[in-house]
């Protein structure tokens, strides 16, 4: 019979390398222009705050969602557990 199952502490690494991976992330500082007429150079700033936003977004949703994976992970040990005892597998 193969084994099957899942080991927790390689599920947790995993979740918090992606985690890691989020944090990274790293939004976008002023680019320092204080004044031009120039209409494309007008919206670097609003496309910058929009952008930034989104990360943090983003980053926020990453957050609750590998936490949720994190959840999944230790739920699948609990099952794996209850089933062996349930099936007699020592």
């Amino acid at each position: 019979m193969v084994k099957t199952g899942v080991r927790l502490s390689d599920w947790e690494s995993d979740v918090n390398t992606a985690q890691d991976s989020i944090d990274e992330i790293k939004k976008l500082k002023g680019l320092g222009l204080k004044k031009t007429s120039l209409a494309p150079f007008k919206q670097l700033k609003e496309i910058g705050q929009t952008f930034n936003d989104s990360i943090e977004s983003f980053q926020s949703f990453g957050k609750k969602d590998l936490s949720k994976m994190i959840q999944a992970g230790q739920n699948k040990k609990t099952d794996d557990e209850q089933g062996m005892h349930k099936g007699g597998v020592k």
